[in-house]
């Protein structure tokens, strides 16, 4: 069984090791899971990523990578949430007017829509 986790090989010749940035990393989970339409599933490296993730995109599913393991986190979509943003349950985009915050994700699997 083929692994469902990228390969520095399936997106780049970077086959001596190079680390793969989030972009492509980002840019290689799009064409897996629904060819080039961009479906909402983002891979940042901080939370200012995050929180750059325009409201007006289809937004569905996060992933922030940070720069320690402890910084990984998985994040969901509310369109209807108001919480303030406090970077550690809730974080609302740069561009946030009246609804739309990323929440924490705590569940084990996640249903995408």
């Amino acid at each position: 069984m083929a692994s469902a986790l990228p390969n520095p090989n399936d997106c780049c010749s970077c086959a001596d090791g190079t680390s793969i940035s989030t972009t492509t990393l980002d840019a290689y989970i799009l064409a897996q899971v629904k060819g080039s339409a961009a479906v909402g599933i983002y891979a940042v490296a901080s939370l200012s990523d995050l929180r750059a993730v325009l409201t007006s995109s289809i937004n569905r599913y996060a992933v922030v990578f940070g720069s320690t393991p402890t910084d990984f986190t998985n994040w969901k979509w509310n369109n209807t949430g108001t919480n303030a943003d406090d970077g550690v349950d809730y974080v609302r985009p740069n561009d946030y007017t009246t609804a739309g915050v990323w929440e924490r994700a705590t569940e084990v699997s996640i249903e995408i829509p």
